[in-house]
């Protein structure tokens, strides 16, 4: 039995994951990593064609991040409770913590 999300919200997945996900012997997960695929290229593509037009914004304006970590406590309902936003202290989860750290490098 599939446990469906109402309104999933997962910024990053790795190319990887859909890859995966398109080797799958089911086929609406086959559907779905082809789907994810698509929709990734697409949006790479309209990144690089907006990219001219951004050239040093990011660099040059201090104050630029908004990271917002949020934890799902283990269940399936998204996107959860936030547990630390910009500037916010450290809750003292590694993968809390490790998330917030690693969404400034992205």
């Amino acid at each position: 039995m599939r446990t469906t999300v109402a309104a999933p919200i997962c910024p990053i997945i790795p190319p990887h994951i859909f890859n995966r996900l398109t080797q799958s012997h089911d086929p609406e997960l086959q559907r779905l990593g082809l789907r994810g695929l698509q929709i990734t290229a697409r949006l790479r593509a309209q990144r690089s064609a907006n990219e001219p037009l951004l050239e040093g914004v990011a660099a040059d304006t201090p104050g630029l991040l908004t990271r917002t970590v949020y934890t799902a406590s283990h269940q399936e309902s998204l996107p959860g409770r936030i547990v630390r936003s910009e500037g916010g202290k450290a809750t003292g989860d590694t993968a809390e913590d490790q998330a917030y750290d690693g969404a400034a490098i992205v």
